[in-house]
């Protein structure tokens, strides 16, 4: 199974853009695995968020 989680992510951006008004500086936010989710998601996607903030996750040299 191929599974794209940025993708699906950003497709949930997109929607969810066309329904709000959402700000281009918006940040992305997790915590533990949904913190390293979101460092990956801003590492695949920079146009996308003005910044990340994660807690309680181990910073991965690859998305950082």
């Amino acid at each position: 199974m191929d599974v794209d989680d940025v993708g699906f992510l950003d497709a949930v951006v997109a929607d969810l853009s066309e329904r709000m008004d959402l700000s281009s500086d918006r940040v992305v936010a997790g915590h533990s695995n949904g913190a390293m989710m979101a460092q990956r998601w801003v590492a695949e996607s920079p146009l996308t968020f003005g910044g990340v903030f994660s807690v309680a996750a181990v910073a991965d040299p690859a998305f950082v």
